[in-house]
């Protein structure tokens, strides 16, 4: 029959060790198991005063048998205590003896947590040492129908020498000791005779040690004061340290005087333990202070030097003079410090050993470095702490070890970073073999590597926020009611795709962006990052345009849809577009060209279209004198597929009822071959015209017109020589979009009333800007693009707002914005001769927020009608003008089928 009892078991103390230095430690095992967790050993313990203290305990299961008798079988349990010193060779063991106890005898013996709590003379050895254990052992499962063998008292050491009394123990510190009645009569007499001599033989005075306690003490290891408080004046021998004193004055004697507790046979409890930990921590912490004394702070050690350091700590001290020298670290604010350096107003921490898979919110991290590095090494217990000491109190390192550095950024400044062209966090990290980690949520950069890899990267990062520059602008005016409705424009999704296109951040104001952060390197992309916030606003204000077509309201023609790829400003791209048109103008594979509704259409609706052109003028800015002009431009007119429409087929009726948003984009492509079968237009040999357009910034767009400079670039030799040929100011435009369903393209016919600059506005900056860039383009193999924004004044009676009071004779300075070239030898015009029309053609690249090809193919009939001359209030002028502009019309649509022809047979 069996029976299982969990043990715990208590190493707690050495004492009489022979050797003042070295280390002991306790090895401890069951005899009758070879299971693993039934042998076991102690920590190596510092050898202090002759003593060493462990307090290790252990809690596990033993079996135990009962034979017929209903007797527990012996259940041995070995400890051997062992002592380590310096040699002149090295480390030296030296056995110190062994304690062999019957762990049935101490079953049920004691009801206290603590158990049986001895101290045991040692066995097979020449010195006196006691060792200190307890032992408590509970019944958990089995029969319980057993008897205990009696618990034995030899080798017991309970009070002096053994033989004063083995119930003299500590009561409230190692527990009760349990009744012995095998006691001989031989011992008994032998106490009692202690007891009487050394009464009779010990005079003491009343503040003097008692002699049983004293006695005690010094078989214990060390001497204990009384609890008497005495006269600070005190002999001599007092001040030594001996022995206390009272005052000169005291002169009673008390004559054989033991101390109240012995004569109760009960021995008094010493305060030997209490002082032993108060002398003892200080002692111990001199001694962990002495493997510090080769090294300075910021040191760095080799791996080996560190493993053997950190190795040597944790075998020469317990697991609680370690953790108490860490505390005492913390509690007197000499533990681990977080160090911020300072850089161009940013904190920082610095470089800290080990690596941690979390991001750390604040400056620094709330952690010690010897908890980061026990994260990726598993560092635990005494090891852990040995680490503590080396680390967070020693602040010592490893020479090429990894850590990490975090910066902190604002989000301008980190989202600058990332989308500069001038800078990379990618080539930082391969250049310097480390690794980056940008949380863009935080403004946290992470560089992990050694230390000099990632303070090198941490300089260049900010010297590279140095070069940051801010600019504040406005995109409209405070009182602006509109205003609101730019902030719609003003996505988060657009405002991001800007930011990353052109390397630059914002800062928003309550309706629309306010201020602009670039890198000093990037000036000029972060103006043309604020020219596209301006022209989104410019292609978002426009006016709507009708459209009209030749065919019957209520004839049905098939829609197809049409992807206009990147020809389309921005925010048209990703959306579903189809153009309206017969089947035979929806592929340019098609060789079968029918134009029966063309060829039926009344030529009448040329006077409709010229009357809808100058009806739906938009609002005319100035009131200068102005001259009129109509243009037809080639390209297709797209309208927007709304979810809900599935329709094959739609009248141009229904189609005007829908009214979907369009767009008319002008990529026209294989157009070259047809303009090389016209006749060149060229009234200057040698002179290269170039078009180039001007809008104002969205806070003067209703203020300012629109320009259109004209320019003539002559090459002689090196020299280049640029004349304004025409500048012209849009006072008002209008638009008709013209479907050619039968064809593969549409028109786009544009009135326009313009005043002519050159009369009366200085053009001297603008025409010298654009001399040095001609002369850099022909200087230069690269691309040399327009510039961004150019600052110009114009007279105030071409200004608008007539409500604000403006010298009429005076100039008034505006910032324009021009249209995006990607290169200026883009802006050359190209013109030829169509029936008797001029036709000009210019190819140009704007990308990437306005179409990235842009094909200007369009007519020009220019000075349609004076403004202001004595014919235009006469009715019967009107009959000229329209038969101008019907054949004008005529030309364009003929134009366009042509173009179209062109491109099936090819």
């Amino acid at each position: 029959m069996q029976a299982f009892v969990p043990k715990n078991r208590r190493i707690i103390d050495l004492n009489n060790v022979p050797l003042v230095n070295g280390t002991a430690f306790v090895k401890w095992r069951l005899p009758s198991s070879s299971s693993t967790e039934h042998h076991g050993h102690t920590d190596k313990a510092v050898i202090i005063d002759h003593r060493a203290y462990w307090n290790y305990e252990k809690t596990l299961q033993v079996r135990l048998t009962i034979d017929r008798n209903q007797s527990l079988h012996e259940c041995e349990i070995h400890f051997e205590i062992i002592q380590e010193f310096e040699a002149g060779i090295g480390d030296t063991k030296n056995f110190l003896g062994r304690i062999r106890l019957n762990l049935a005898e101490y079953v049920d013996k004691s009801d206290d947590d603590d158990g049986i709590v001895r101290r045991y003379l040692m066995q097979d050895s020449k010195v006196n040492s006691t060792l200190k254990i307890g032992l408590a052992i509970r019944q958990v499962e089995g029969d319980r129908n057993f008897t205990t063998p009696p618990l034995k008292s030899a080798m017991v050491f309970g009070g002096i020498a053994g033989v004063v009394s083995s119930e003299q123990t500590e009561p409230d510190e190692l527990g009760p000791l349990p009744s012995i009645n095998t006691q001989s009569r031989e011992a008994a007499d032998m106490q009692d005779m202690y007891r009487r001599t050394l009464a009779a033989s010990w005079n003491c005075r009343t503040d003097d040690i008692p002699a049983d306690k004293l006695v005690e003490d010094l078989f214990a290891g060390s001497i204990s004061w009384t609890s008497e408080v005495h006269d600070p004046q005190t002999s001599t021998t007092a001040e030594s340290g001996l022995f206390p004193t009272t005052s000169k004055g005291t002169k009673n004697i008390s004559a054989n005087r033991l101390s109240p507790s012995f004569e109760r046979r009960g021995r008094p409890k010493s305060s030997s333990s209490n002082q032993f930990r108060n002398d003892g921590n200080t002692v111990i912490k001199e001694r962990i202070e002495t493997f510090r004394a080769h090294y300075q702070p910021r040191d760095k050690l080799a791996l080996n030097d560190w493993d053997n350091l950190r190795s040597d700590l944790q075998l020469s001290f317990t697991f609680q003079q370690l953790s108490d020298y860490v505390s005492e670290f913390k509690s007197d604010g000499l533990g681990p410090e977080e160090e911020q350096s300072i850089y161009g107003g940013l904190n920082t921490a610095e470089w800290k050993p080990g690596t941690s898979v979390f991001f750390e919110t604040g400056l620094g991290s709330q952690k010690g470095v010897a908890d980061r590095v026990a994260t990726t090494q598993a560092l635990k217990g005494k090891q852990l702490l040995a680490e503590r000491i080396l680390r967070d109190c020693w602040h010592l390192g490893i020479v090429n070890e990894v850590g990490q550095l975090d910066i902190r950024l604002p989000s301008h400044s980190l989202s600058l970073l990332l989308y500069s062209e001038h800078f990379s966090f990618e080539e930082l990290a391969s250049l310097h073999e480390a690794k980056i980690d940008v949380t863009h949520s935080l403004g946290l950069v992470r560089i992990t590597g050694k230390q000099h890899p990632c303070e090198s990267i941490r300089e260049i990062v900010y010297d590279a926020t140095a070069r940051i520059r801010e600019e504040e602008f406005e995109l409209c005016p405070p009182e602006n009611s509109s205003s609101k409705s730019k902030n719609r424009v003003f996505s988060p999704e657009f405002l991001s795709w800007v930011s990353e296109t052109y390397g630059v951040a914002f800062q928003h104001g309550s309706n629309c962006p306010n201020k602009i952060f670039y890198l000093v390197e990037n000036k000029h992309n972060a103006d043309s990052a604020r020219r596209t916030l301006n022209l989104a606003i410019y292609d978002t204000t426009q006016p709507p345009i009708p459209f009209g077509t030749y065919l019957p309201a209520s004839e049905p023609i098939d829609v197809y849809n049409f992807d206009p790829e990147l020809n389309v400003p921005l925010l048209d791209r990703q959306k579903p577009w189809f153009r309206w048109a017969v089947p035979s103008a929806q592929t340019a594979a098609s060789r079968v060209s029918n134009t029966s509704y063309f060829d039926k259409h009344e030529t009448r609706l040329s006077v409709e279209l010229l009357k809808l052109l100058r009806a739906t003028s938009s609002l005319q800015i100035g009131t200068a004198e102005s001259h009129e002009s109509i243009t037809a431009a080639i390209g297709r007119c797209l309208f927007l597929r709304k979810p809900f429409f599935e329709d094959k087929t739609i009248s141009a009726s229904q189609l005007g009822k829908m009214s979907p948003p369009r767009t008319f984009i002008t990529d026209i492509p294989r157009v070259m071959p047809f303009l090389h079968q016209l006749t060149p237009y060229s009234p200057e040999e040698h002179v290269q015209p170039h078009r180039i357009c001007l809008v104002p910034s969205a806070i003067h767009a209703n203020i300012f017109p629109q320009l259109e400079i004209e320019v003539g670039v002559s090459l002689t030799g090196p020299n280049v020589d640029v004349s304004m040929q025409s500048a012209k100011a849009i006072l008002a435009e209008s638009n008709v979009d013209y479907l050619l369903p039968e064809c593969g393209f549409d028109l786009r016919f544009t009135r326009k009333l313009t005043h002519d600059l050159l009369e009366d506005t200085p053009l001297e900056i603008l025409q010298g800007s654009l001399q040095d860039l001609f002369s850099k383009s022909v200087m230069k193999q690269g691309e040399i693009p327009l510039p961004v924004f150019s600052q110009l004044s114009l007279p105030n009676h071409l200004l608008g707002e007539a409500g604000q009071e403006r010298d009429p004779y005076g100039y008034t300075t505006g910032e324009y914005m021009y249209l995006p070239v990607s290169d200026i030898r883009g802006t050359r015009v190209h013109q030829y001769n169509f029936q008797g029309h001029k036709l000009k053609y210019s190819f140009y690249e704007s990308g990437p927020f306005r179409p990235y090809h842009t094909t200007d193919v369009f007519l020009d009939m220019d000075k349609v009608h004076e403004a202001g001359s004595p014919t235009s209030d006469n009715g019967d002028s009107q009959e000229p003008i329209e038969q101008k502009f019907n054949s004008f019309y005529s030309a364009a649509c003929s134009f366009a089928f042509d173009l179209d022809r062109a491109g099936h047979a090819a």
